[in-house]
């Protein structure tokens, strides 16, 4: 009833009317008493709520929804004697900070640690520390934070056993190369930074519409500036810029272009640890960076320009001046502040907390095995040629929407890449996300990366690729994996086209390898699908003339429209077929799906001459092409086949071995610039493009591998 009676009231009165005196009658009534104190917390994802309450076990915690009034929260707010107010970073409603102040609420702002986990925050792995301050959180230079209050004013000279922990932990810190993320494994700087002639500066970007930056620099100053002023000060040194990760991999949105400092530093591209990048390091420039305080534990000298907790004590060169920092500290009283009295840890599997002695411990067992995770992708990589390897590959992550490709065996054996299934749930850790070609059924994967600019990588079947079809559930032997375009799609480049217009990858012995899978695919009749039989040779009458085979696809096949194509191109294919070899007997080859009766073609009885001879036979592609002289496509995968067989190919689209110079073309893109023969195209389509998987180990394997398997198990009637 008096629940009924409020909704009436709500109704009549208007929601905020309502809460209005919801409140006011709590202020008259007396404040519910809890056992433990009430928290409330804003801005917290949902992601962390698990953790969150561990960590706070001495309170009842209630999360406030982002999208609940400020009228809701004070109305919670008033029932309770003892509350707090938490919030995450600065991620509060305007009026919050004036009510907690009015009413006498405590308000506590938690960030990260300084030691956080082995993975990024943004893969939602569980923090091992945070921080929890009272006043502004750590990087907020414009006022006083409890991290301040404590550098100011606490007596390190008195405390022994704490520099001693300092010390030792800082030791840790350095022998096992921890940091505050410890996710990108060790490399060779020297294949980095190339060898050192002289002295190096490294200046470490930063997001920079980061809250660090926004509330640790009173001065604006982007990226690039701040490369620019190093540079301007070291006139005779080499400068070294390190973007940020998600600047770099487009995840954040980048105010200034790195492309654009080139000429004046040496601009990293590729995954780096923090630590490795201060090997060879002379002199940091930061803005506000962690990463500065991290070089000063490792002995380097460091510049900032905005002003971070560990400027201002003496140990820096400070561009930014605090009044309120009046003290001259050690580097182990700075790290005994911000690592051990300012923190809590907690260990992340059995939620209990720990000592930051504790937490290095934990971390250096899970770098360890990080880094063998890692090893064993770098040894896998070492299984494809390099081109076959796509940017950032090995050891990313790579978000799978699409539950067909989720099902297929094996499918982790493709790959270089941790595979995450969920990848709604970890866009900020993912690579890359992966669909199925560029088909509608990838419209969902596509719209996902675009969303949150994350790089697509689009699959598709290998060019051998089983013995049945796919579509009775055979399983793929081979996938390409292509992070530009498709093959199929000319409308673009794709990562084929790619190493097709570039030079340098011709080797020999990847050319021979090229020679040798032609051969033994010619010798043993294999093809995509490796199912149809031998095709009877009896069917062909030996009447002197020359035969020409037209090839049908099924209708509106998406490698038709995107191989610049489309039904009335068929018709044309055949028209200048019968044209162009006016004494040769013409035959069309239907499509199986269409001979199955699953689908229709684009050539039928119909619309062509009487003097074509429909091929219904489901045969094995080469062994037809074999009685033919000459073939004719639109897009069609036989066309390349047939060029393996020494036959003339004509296209009427432009499939991926169009336009490099080997086949009679009708359409020309400008794009494709170079002049190729068959064995290159053959290495790059399959040998570059595709991946194989050894059906014995059901690991990543070789073509060979895949060409004995489908040797031995084709249909050889």
């Amino acid at each position: 009833m008096k629940k009924r009676l409020k909704k009436i009231i709500k109704k009549v009165v208007g929601k905020n009317q309502f809460l209005r005196v919801a409140i006011l009658h709590k202020r008259l009534k007396p404040k519910l008493e809890t056992e433990k104190t009430i928290a409330f917390l804003l801005g917290f994802s949902k992601w962390k709520h698990s953790f969150i309450q561990d960590y706070l076990n001495q309170y009842d915690v209630v999360f406030i929804d982002d999208k609940e009034s400020m009228l809701s929260i004070i109305n919670k707010a008033e029932k309770y004697k003892e509350k707090v107010i938490m919030v995450w970073g600065y991620k509060e409603r305007s009026g919050l900070l004036q009510f907690a102040k009015k009413n006498n609420i405590p308000l506590y702002r938690i960030e990260d640690g300084f030691i956080r986990s082995v993975q990024l925050g943004a893969s939602k792995s569980i923090p091992i520390s945070l921080v929890m301050d009272s006043q502004a959180l750590y990087y907020d230079a414009s006022q006083p934070s409890d991290l301040e209050d404590i550098l100011n004013t606490y007596d390190f000279q008195s405390d022994k056993d704490l520099i001693n922990r300092a010390v030792n932990c800082i030791n840790i810190l350095k022998e096992q190369n921890i940091s505050k993320y410890n996710n990108v494994s060790s490399k060779n700087i020297e294949a980095v930074y190339g060898h050192k002639e002289k002295k190096r500066i490294l200046v470490i970007g930063q997001v920079e519409d980061d809250e660090s930056i926004k509330r640790g620099s009173s001065r604006p100053i982007t990226n690039n500036e701040l490369v620019i002023l190093a540079a301007m000060e070291n006139p005779e040194a080499e400068i070294i810029y390190k973007p940020h990760p998600d600047v770099l991999f487009g995840k954040r949105a980048m105010q200034s272009n790195p492309a654009e400092v080139a000429h004046i530093a040496k601009v990293i591209t590729e995954p780096l640890g923090l630590t490795d990048s201060f090997q060879t390091i002379d002199h940091v420039y930061t803005i506000t960076s962690l990463s500065g305080f991290e070089a000063l534990l490792r002995g380097i000298s460091v510049t900032t320009f905005g002003a971070p907790f560990y400027s201002g004590w003496g140990l820096t060169d400070d561009r930014q001046k605090v009044d309120r920092r009046n003290q001259q500290l050690t580097i182990e009283e700075i790290f005994a502040a911000a690592y051990i009295l300012y923190p809590k840890y907690m260990h992340p599997i059995t939620r209990r907390m720990i000592t930051i002695e504790e937490a290095l411990s934990f971390i250096g067992i899970m770098k360890k095995q990080e880094e063998n995770k890692q090893h064993a992708y770098h040894v896998k990589s070492e299984l494809l040629h390099p081109e076959s390897v796509i940017k950032n590959e090995v050891g990313g992550k790579i978000g799978i929407l699409s539950k067909g490709i989720q099902a297929i065996p094996n499918l982790d054996s493709f790959f270089l890449s941790e595979l995450e299934f969920n990848p709604y749930e970890e866009t900020e850790s993912l690579t890359y996300i992966a669909g199925w070609g560029m088909k509608q059924s990838a419209n969902k994967a596509i719209a996902l990366a675009e969303k949150y600019n994350i790089p697509y990588v689009g699959l598709e079947d290998g060019f051998l690729r089983s013995v049945g079809l796919g579509v009775d559930g055979a399983p793929p032997l081979s996938i390409s994996v292509d992070n530009v375009g498709i093959y199929y799609d000319a409308t673009r480049p794709s990562r084929l086209e790619n190493i097709l217009n570039a030079s340098g990858w011709e080797r020999e012995d990847l050319l021979q390898d090229a020679k040798k899978s032609m051969e033994l695919i010619r010798v043993n009749y294999l093809s995509k699908y490796n199912h149809a039989p031998i095709i009877d040779s009896a069917k062909f009458l030996d009447a002197g003339k020359q035969r020409v085979l037209v090839v049908d696809q099924t209708l509106g096949d998406m490698s038709i429209t995107l191989g610049l194509a489309d039904k009335e191109r068929f018709k044309e294919m055949y028209e200048a077929a019968v044209k162009e070899n006016p004494n040769a007997d013409i035959f069309i080859k239907t499509h199986p799906d269409v001979i199955s009766g699953k689908k229709e073609g684009n050539l039928t009885p119909r619309n062509v001459g009487k003097n074509a001879v429909f091929i219904y036979d489901d045969c094995n592609p080469l062994s037809l092409v074999e009685q033919f002289d000459k073939v004719y496509v639109v897009t069609s995968q036989l066309g390349f086949e047939a060029l393996m067989l020494g036959k003339e190919v004509h296209c009427f689209g432009m499939p991926f071995y169009a336009g490099w110079g080997i086949t009679s073309d009708r359409l020309k893109i400008d794009r494709r610039k170079r002049a190729r023969n068959l064995e290159e195209i053959f290495a790059a389509a399959y040998l570059l493009y595709c991946r194989y998987l050894n059906p014995t180990t059901n690991q990543l394997g070789t073509i060979f591998d895949v060409i004995n398997y489908l040797t031995e198990n084709k249909n050889n009637d």
